[in-house]
């Protein structure tokens, strides 16, 4: 192809540029064409061969490209045929798709560089050379850091990130082995003047980089790519369970298990500490830690007690009830979590406010307390909740405290009442609430059994054996019914009350001392009681079924001396009080209770039993059959118990109920 020797030499007239940028614009689009249809072609030769050039609305460069490459450069994939001579080693020449014939404008620009602005003629059918060669007005730093994306700072003013990582690249805080190819993009900074410089980088998770940098010459100045160190502390977490989670500032750590106090790395700074186990298990606190820090952390798991609301507007009342909430959490049997704002949209979407719930009784049984309170506790996972309601707006003389296990204890909440006082709650009655928060369960005690059956004389001053089972220790010690017990321990036997304090405290294995008064004198009989299971007494006045619930859901998902069944058993004889028959009904159904004399698998049917029988007094179909068929399975179960190891037969029972079932 027949070149053109014409070449146009640079100007920095901007008036042509602009004008001429409206003709490029128009003719960009459209369409190219060969050199014979009123197109011709462009050859830049440009210095430094990096420089972008620009050109209406099209753009040529070669980034970062190397003066002694003889490639063709990017555009040469547009074209086809020969290409111009190079100007040897200082420039670098692009070869441009056809241009139409007329008069154009380029822009050439390169950091470090003033921009300049060359205007050239392309004729029809020919070939046209422009020659531009930009003039230093800066050096540029060329700046690559590893990971990207970091922030880099020059004598204290930020000058932009340097490039993100690219989809492939994975930072190993080492350069050796990665392909610079696979680098994250670099951070061209130019207007620098001669002299030294502080160079800082700075990214989230990573140890800043400092460092000087020399510009002695308008010139380019590339730095090695700096590896960013990466920030990091270590907690040890002492008494961390095994199957705990652990979440620092809302991410889940995984701690080094294998280490005799668990390890977790964590980034430097405030970290708030979150440890789970289940719903009914919780640890958190709040600390800052510094950078290289190695910082132990005893866990203290304890039950979550979420409070999720506060209704009401008297002032003083408001200040009573935030008093009591901070006297709670100062205890040592609940965390107290503030979880207001997690729950107070729920309670709008069901309709709860102050007014619906001071009618405490409609309050109670009309709301879909169930439905709430697996809402609440999916957004606030916790052990128990409270909610705290003023009697008045204006000046409220008593706050109800409304509290509620996380199921599956019993879904309708408990209520208590207490008196303000001075603006401020009774002092007893709170006293009393935060022992009820975390109850002491006889669940699974082992008792004392004597195997007899004592009353008191009509005469007084005696007890009489009435009854005594056959191969219990009371036979076996000799004791027979008729007979009369006229000490105790050396005092005197004066009521059935004084026996029963006395077995409770004994000692597993102790024994206690009967005189017996007979025809020939008196007599001391040594009778070791036998020690069997209990159950939760669930209708002690004292009890709340709420908190009773939270402890027993606590003590099943954690490993204990009492098993698991008769927890299980508890829970299910719990929620049968409280009204919840069908939660019963499903836990019984999954309670694997053992088949053993005293307190067992008899015990927790014939609580299905009685589940079924309530649901069968509200009408559901098919649970009176189920029922009876329930308690005619246990006619035959003779050595079972109910509420001990030395409880009430089953048997009889069962059959009383089968018979009342089978005739309605």
């Amino acid at each position: 192809m027949r070149r053109s020797g014409t070449t146009l030499r640079t100007t920095a007239l901007a008036a042509l540029f602009w004008a001429q940028a409206g003709s490029a614009a128009s003719t960009a689009a459209q369409p190219e064409g060969g050199a014979g249809n009123g197109f011709g072609r462009v050859i830049f030769l440009v210095e430094p061969p990096d420089a972008r050039i620009a050109v209406g609305h099209r753009t040529f460069e070669a980034a970062n490209a190397d003066p002694n490459d003889t490639a063709a450069g990017p555009e040469e994939e547009e074209t086809s045929g020969e290409t111009a001579p190079r100007s040897g080693n200082a420039s670098r020449e692009l070869v441009a798709a056809p241009l139409p014939a007329g008069d154009h404008l380029a822009e050439v620009s390169r950091r470090g560089y003033l921009p300049t602005f060359a205007g050239f003629t392309v004729d029809a059918g020919r070939d046209t050379t422009v020659t531009v060669q930009l003039r230093r007005s800066s050096a540029a730093l060329r700046v690559r850091t590893v990971p990207g994306d970091a922030t880099v700072l020059i004598d204290g003013f930020v000058h932009g990130r340097t490039g993100a990582d690219t989809d492939d690249f994975a930072s190993t805080g080492a350069l050796a082995g990665i392909d610079r190819e696979r680098l994250p993009p670099e951070l061209w900074i130019a207007g620098l003047p001669l002299g030294i410089h502080d160079l800082e980088i700075r990214k989230e998770g990573f140890r800043a980089h400092r460092q000087t940098v020399e510009i002695a010459a308008l010139q380019d100045v590339e730095l090695p790519p700096v590896v960013l160190e990466s920030e990091h502390a270590m907690l040890l977490l002492a008494g961390l369970p095994e199957d705990a989670r652990v979440y620092g500032n809302g991410r889940e750590l995984l701690p080094d298990r294998e280490k005799i106090k668990p390890e977790t790395p964590v980034l430097p700074g405030p970290l708030d500490l979150v440890v789970a186990r289940g719903v009914h298990d919780y640890f958190e606190t709040s600390l800052v830690v510094e950078d290289g820090a190695w910082l132990e952390v005893p866990v203290e798991l304890r039950p979550a007690l979420a409070v999720v609301g506060v209704f009401g507007e008297d002032a003083a009342g408001l200040r009573a009830v935030a008093s009591a909430v901070e006297t709670l959490r100062g205890g040592d049997s609940h965390i107290v979590l503030d979880r207001d704002k997690a729950a107070a949209a729920i309670f709008d979407e069901f309709g709860v406010d102050a007014n619906v719930l001071r009618d405490t009784e409609s309050a109670r049984t009309d709301l879909d307390w169930e439905a709430i309170r697996g809402r609440i506790q999916d957004a606030a996972p916790a052990a128990l909740y409270l909610a705290a309601v003023l009697s008045d707006d204006l000046v409220a003389d008593t706050v109800d405290l409304w509290l509620w296990a996380a199921a599956p204890g019993p879904a309708a909440p408990d209520v208590a009442t207490i008196r303000l006082r001075d603006g401020r709650l009774d002092g007893a009655a709170l006293r009393r609430l935060a022992r009820s928060l975390y109850p002491t369960l006889a669940s699974g005690a082992k008792t004392p059994g004597l195997g007899a059956v004592l009353i008191e004389s009509l005469k007084g001053g005696a007890l009489v054996v009435a009854a005594v089972d056959r191969d219990g220790p009371a036979a076996e010690a000799g004791l027979a019914p008729g007979m009369e017990v006229v000490g105790l321990n050396g005092e005197a036997a004066k009521s059935v009350l004084q026996l029963t304090e006395a077995l409770d405290g004994l000692p597993e294995g102790g024994a206690v001392e009967l005189t017996i008064r007979g025809a020939d004198g008196d007599a001391t009989l040594v009778v070791t009681p036998e020690w069997g299971l209990s159950q939760l007494d669930v209708h002690a006045p004292d009890l709340l079924p709420s908190t009773a619930a939270a402890r027993l859901l606590r003590e099943i998902e954690r490993p204990a001396e009492v098993p698991r069944w008769l927890l299980e058993l508890d829970l299910a004889t719990l929620l049968i009080a409280a009204g919840d028959a069908d939660g019963a009904v499903r836990l019984l159904e999954e309670v694997d209770a053992p088949d053993r004399a005293g307190l067992g698998q008899g015990a927790a049917r014939y609580a299905l039993g009685l589940a079924l029988s309530d649901l069968a007094a509200r009408g559901r179909e098919g649970a009176r059959e189920r029922a009876r068929n329930v308690f005619e399975s246990l006619v035959g179960f003779e050595h079972c118990r109910l509420a001990n190891d030395r409880g009430p037969h089953v048997a009889p029972r069962a059959r009383l109920r089968a018979v009342a079932l089978a005739h309605p």
